[in-house]
């Protein structure tokens, strides 16, 4: 541990001395001269939103375009003085000119910009003048090749002129109406050069290499998903390049993490290469448990007091490799590795009183728990072509867990596989109708062994989808059709006896989506799903957690997977300095995983999980983004009811509760950002809780460029106001209460660094040999 944070020190202290250095040697910037404007309706005043402003200098050259906002107001940011012409395109209304000259930096208020309803034609040509931004039912659109800042700017600096999509400086990745961009594709296809967790090339690559930029919306045709996917589409080849991250970050807390990832595009191959390392010595953390029993004549109250604290040292090492073996053909390969050792040690203190037999009783225990993690390696290959993708993916784990119990030892052995093998194919009709199809089958293998018991668990799966999109220009219908056959074979084996686990059924899962594009840009989304979701491992492993001898943890391996039926109704407006938003969502779950706890006689508690009768969910949620300049707040607010209903258990319970999360941002210079965000929700919700509390967590963040595109740091400061504090909850029935206050640590400093180089072989005039764009592109 010495060693490691020394190393972690002269690291630290190296990138700083060197990139101050580097820091140092910068262009300071020159000062910019600024025109603001209002474009608005001839007729009534009303400000035109998602105006396209562009401006020409004197010898017609296009050298910047920009959008108005939702109230008409643009803003367009010049590097020299002159004489400039600023041209206003917007569609269903007639074009204008503004002549005006540049004398003073600073900024330069313009009259407003009236235009007529209706397009004016006064000669037999007509050309044809498209927008920056166009909203469709499904997607937000782009267009790069209008903007002619594309052959000046990087590709990351395109990205942001899309209202509401902001770039983490902590992390170097994307985020859209608060949401992180996860999901980025290239023509409709995965990269390896530049994905959702690989976004730092587009930092050296120029704008021009786009010709659209698609942010697709959530639960449509082409996003499955409920978060929203960047599909880019090239206007030319990727150029040849390499692009390199070296990151690392520490806190207060005793967590080291760092990692180094290069990616590099020769000709029609792809590579890539990332190690991170992390290593945590947390501190000790206490949990107070006080226990109180009441049946027939057993009457007692049992206080545990324990402390916790552990360790525990990780590597990761993952290589890319892609190619393209021609236009239409394109074959990725990743290979990972990844070792993890853990130590947990666990002290408790037990005092009980028996009040039906006036009887104190003291115990202690200590538990050690160490996980010897032995590499484990993951397979993904993906070919797609002929407009058919296909996929496989395996995944091994194997890991010893030796067990201290007051110096009495015991070893569990872990094995776990899983594979999979999936492909899709879609085709497209018209321009209204496609169909999509998809199958995969998988299978998991699940062997855990001890000295007297062992599980071993084979699980296999096959699951088709067919989907059908109809979409217009104003809404958009998906129907999905998914049927799924489980077979699970499994034995359980527990002190000489046998338990079968044998289990199948075939499944029938209708979803529904309608998306709806009104006049005035509201997108109203109704959606219906029918899902269910397989028990993880941890829930099935039937050998029980000793590491605390009063309360024990047990999984079941009778688990069945839980059916869950959703209906949602979204409503957002989305305008480029403001977004509203708000969404319904029921849902029942039948047999739904629970974590179910019962207090036994011996003050002992047990805790395992099981399939209760149904859980009805409601969620109603509000959320608000507002943006000016650099100056950026939100806000969402969500109320929720959870209602537990299982006669065979006696359960009928109801949780109704609130959360909340509001951030505000800003730019305090040109190269300095503050962040401050606060979070409030309840501490505890199962379905056997009797009462909740609240916790807020504020936080506050200061990132700072030290150079554009290549050197960043950051200092965080987590829940400033609380040193150490207590997480209460309290669970039971008529029978018994456990409560529970668990000790967290609060004001927590992290300091992270990150250094990015890229280098990528532009053609001088910024055209390299272009590609053929098709649009029927359908993003997997």
């Amino acid at each position: 541990m010495k060693k490691f944070k020394e190393s972690a020190l002269l690291l630290m202290l190296f990138n700083l001395l060197f990139y101050g250095y580097t820091f140092s040697q910068e262009s300071t910037g020159k000062d910019h001269y600024i025109l603001q404007g209002k474009v608005v309706e001839k007729e009534n005043g009303i400000g035109i939103p998602y105006v396209t402003v562009r401006a020409f200098d004197s010898k017609n050259n296009s050298v910047t375009a920009v959008s108005s906002d939702d109230k008409g107001r643009y803003t367009v940011t010049l590097k020299k003085r002159g004489i400039y012409i600023l041209k206003y395109y917007s569609m269903g209304f007639s074009e204008d000119s503004l002549y005006t000259n540049v004398t003073e930096p600073g900024i330069l208020k313009l009259s407003d910009i009236r235009l007529s309803s209706g397009q004016l034609l006064t000669e037999v040509r007509v050309v044809a003048n498209r927008s920056l931004i166009t909203q469709e039912v499904d997607k937000l659109i782009y267009d790069v090749s209008l903007d002619p800042d594309a052959r000046k700017l990087k590709m990351s600096d395109i990205m942001l002129k899309i209202p509401h999509m902001q770039h983490k400086i902590e992390d170097g990745n994307l985020r859209y109406l608060d949401e992180n961009i996860s999901t980025i594709y290239i023509n409709g296809e995965r990269n390896d050069l530049i994905s959702g967790s690989r976004q730092y090339p587009m930092s050296f690559i120029r704008g021009d290499v786009m010709s659209k930029i698609e942010v697709i919306m959530p639960n449509t045709g082409e996003n499955k998903t409920d978060k929203y996917i960047v599909n880019i589409k090239l206007a030319r080849e990727i150029p040849n390049g390499v692009a390199f991250q070296n990151t690392f970050s520490a806190n207060t807390r005793n967590r080291y993490r760092g990692s180094s990832d290069i990616a590099s595009k020769t000709g029609n191959l792809y590579y890539s290469l990332n190690y991170g390392i992390s290593y945590e010595d947390s501190p000790k953390l206490r949990s107070f448990t006080e226990k109180e029993y009441k049946q027939n004549s057993l009457n007692y109250l049992q206080r545990d007091t324990s402390y916790s604290w552990n360790n525990n040292l990780a590597h990761n090492l993952i290589l890319g490799l892609g190619t393209s073996i021609s236009k239409k053909h394109t074959f990725y390969l990743n290979l990972s590795a990844q070792k993890s050792d853990n130590e947990s040690n666990y002290q408790l203190s037990s005092g009980k009183y028996d009040f039906t037999r006036q009887q104190t009783g003291y115990s202690n225990n200590r538990t050690i728990n160490t996980v010897k993690g032995i590499p484990r390696l993951n397979v993904q290959a993906s070919y797609s072509g002929f407009g058919a993708e296909l996929n496989f993916a395996s995944t091994n784990t194997h890991s010893n867990n030796i067990r201290d119990v007051n110096s009495l030892l015991s070893n569990e052995t872990l094995i776990s596989n899983i594979n999979t093998i999936s492909g899709s194919k879609s085709k497209k009709v018209n321009e209204n109708l496609r169909f999509w199809f998809f199958a995969s089958y998988s299978n998991r293998a699940y062997s855990q062994n001890s000295e007297l018991t062992g599980l071993d668990y084979y699980s296999n799966l096959i699951n088709t989808l067919f989907n059908t999109q109809f979409i217009n220009k104003d809404y958009s219908v998906n129907i999905n059709i998914r049927l799924n056959n489980e077979y699970i074979k499994g034995v359980f084996y527990n002190f000489g006896t046998e338990s079968n686990l044998d289990y199948s059924k075939l499944r029938l899962l209708p979803e529904l989506n309608i998306s709806y594009l009104t006049k005035r840009k509201y997108r109203l989304n109704f959606g219906f799903s029918n899902s269910y979701t397989r028990p993880g491992l941890s829930t099935l492993n039937p050998f029980i957690d000793q590491s605390d001898p009063e309360n024990l943890i047990q999984g079941n391996p009778n688990l069945k997977p839980e059916i869950r039926n959703d209906i949602n109704f979204r409503v957002r407006k989305q305008m480029p300095k403001l977004f509203l938003g708000s969404e319904f969502i029921y849902g029942n779950t039948r047999g739904a995983i629970e974590r179910l706890t019962e207090l036994r006689e011996d003050g002992k508690s047990y805790t395992t999980f099981g399939n209760i009768g149904i859980r009805h969910n409601f969620n109603l949620s509000f959320n608000a983004i507002y943006r000016h300049n650099s100056f950026r707040i939100s806000n969402n607010l969500g109320f929720s009811k959870n209602i537990y209903i299982d006669g065979s258990r006696n359960l009928n319970n109801s949780i109704l509760f609130l959360s909340n999360a509001t951030s505000l941002s800003g730019d305090i210079t040109k190269t300095t950002a503050l962040e401050f965000s606060m979070n409030l929700s309840p501490q505890t919700r199962s379905a056997q809780s009797k009462d909740i509390k609240y916790y807020s967590i504020f936080s506050l963040r200061l990132n700072q460029v030290l150079v554009k595109n290549k050197l960043y740091c950051g200092v965080s400061i987590n829940d400033p106001f609380n040193n150490r504090r207590f997480l209460y909850s309290n669970i039971g029935n008529d029978e018994y209460r456990i409560t529970t206050n668990r000790e967290i640590i609060g004001r927590i400093f992290t300091f992270n660094i990150r250094w990015n180089f890229g280098r990528f072989n532009e053609k001088p005039d910024g055209l390299g040999r272009s590609i053929s764009t098709p649009s029927d592109i359908y993003v997997p």
